[in-house]
């Protein structure tokens, strides 16, 4: 029955039976008949929604199919892939929306902050950001999943673009205040690029845990935060880069 001819039994008698009431109003309303077998239950085709508690524990299991689930080896991937598990039921609708806004606030507060020579604090700003882009990504899988309705690619592509475009230019803003040497600030182009290059792997659904670190992009800002508080940040790049092109040269002797 439609929702608005049930919203009916509010004028009813409340001490009648709710089956009887629900019965003769789908009857007033020549609401169609279909016949339901026992297989369509057992196959989980249909639910009998008996109470409350059965809902909520078919809910949670439709989730923990559908939810994402990334390698370990992306520590504030599966963070985030976790915190939509968790809250699935209250945010789905517009989770992926806010976040990905939260992320652009974010990314673009972290460059400001670099710009006015706050280093340290703008790549650990831009790396709330990239996280709150992963949760973005993380919600409209889900959505995309529960709701059998296509993810639109094309926006996920332009958040992740736009992620590393903002925390290539909070890189480079934070290194040009440690040298104007263009060698050097170059380093943070080249490190993105190649972590994108390798992070190109697989699907999001068949990561292996080594390509899923190089797509971590709010565990790179991350350490590259923590690299600008101790001074390191141009070596911290540097070994980064060496570490990306590393493994894109055993991928490609693997094929």
């Amino acid at each position: 029955m439609k929702a608005g001819k049930v919203q009916e039994l509010a004028d009813l008698p409340q001490d009648g039976d709710a089956m009887s009431l629900l019965l003769r109003l789908a009857l007033q309303a020549r609401t169609k008949c279909h016949a339901l077998s026992s297989d369509s239950l057992e196959a989980g085709r249909w639910l009998l929604a008996t109470s409350q508690a059965a809902l909520e524990e078919r809910e949670q299991d439709l989730i923990t199919a559908n939810a994402p689930a990334a390698p370990l080896s992306a520590p504030l991937q599966a963070v985030a892939d976790a915190i939509v598990r968790e809250t699935a039921p209250r945010w789905l609708d517009k989770g992926a929306e806010r976040s990905a806004v939260a992320s652009i606030v974010l990314l673009s507060a972290g460059v400001a902050l670099s710009a006015l020579g706050q280093g340290m604090w703008g790549l650990g700003v831009a790396a709330l950001g990239a996280f709150a882009g992963q949760l973005s990504g993380s919600w409209a899988r889900m959505r995309s999943a529960l709701w059998s309705r296509r993810a639109n690619v094309q926006i996920e592509r332009a958040l992740v673009l736009a992620t590393d475009l903002l925390c290539t230019a909070a890189l480079v803003l934070a290194l040009s205040m440690v040298s104007t040497s263009l060698p050097l600030i170059s380093l943070a182009l080249l490190a993105i690029l190649l972590s994108r290059t390798v992070g190109k792997g697989c699907a999001n659904s068949q990561l292996s845990a080594g390509t899923a670190i190089w797509r971590d992009r709010a565990v790179h800002m991350a350490i590259f935060a923590l690299a600008a508080v101790f001074g390191v940040l141009p070596e911290a790049l540097a070994v980064f880069a060496l570490g990306a092109t590393v493994q894109l040269m055993l991928r490609e002797q693997a094929y």
